[in-house]
């Protein structure tokens, strides 16, 4: 159990990485509610530089603000379990993992995004590893890898936009 009661589900994150399959194989990108973008250079573009307005007042967000706005929902739910710091320690040596397996298994082409990969893929174990259900929005990007895509950007107002995948096949699914 070194990832505490979920081990199970941080496992088959884990093992996404290290399977050799992120970005590689053929996307089957089935979800009618996303945005796919077959240009890689659009979507790092997307995934670095979008503007997404939560409000007319507020400032604009990232697609990085996004994804951190979803961690702390699960840092949230982190702090209220008391006996999670062991499981945390394990966790954070997943980073460390992830970049020698992708660095070995990932299509070189993809290495500019490789930083953007492994925060994606830790950041579903770490929500798998705090609750069993992870975060619907980790859920969803995990989906998203594991169908072959990369998660690069937001449409519209977040939350009721739309996400973007960039699909490296060409093909829009």
């Amino acid at each position: 159990m070194k990832y505490g009661k979920n081990s199970d589900k941080v496992q088959e994150v884990i093992d996404l990485v290290c399977s050799g399959q992120i970005l590689s194989v053929t996307p089957a990108v089935t979800d009618t509610s996303l945005v796919i973008e077959n240009d890689f250079n659009r979507a790092v573009y997307k995934s670095r530089t979008q503007d997404i307005e939560e409000d007319e007042d507020e400032d604009k967000l990232t697609w990085k603000d996004v994804r951190s706005a979803e961690l702390r929902k699960v840092y949230a739910k982190m702090y209220k379990l008391s006996d999670f710091g062991a499981v945390e320690k394990e966790l954070t040596e997943l980073p460390t993992a992830f970049f020698k397996c992708l660095r070995r298994k990932l299509p070189k082409q993809y290495d500019e995004i490789m930083d953007e990969i492994i925060g994606d893929l830790y950041a579903c174990a770490f929500a798998r590893a705090v609750d069993e259900a992870g975060s619907p929005f980790f859920e969803r990007l995990l989906n998203i890898y594991q169908s072959g895509g990369w998660p690069c950007g937001w449409e519209g107002q977040y939350p009721e936009g739309t996400l973007v995948v960039y699909a490296p096949a060409g093909e829009k699914q």
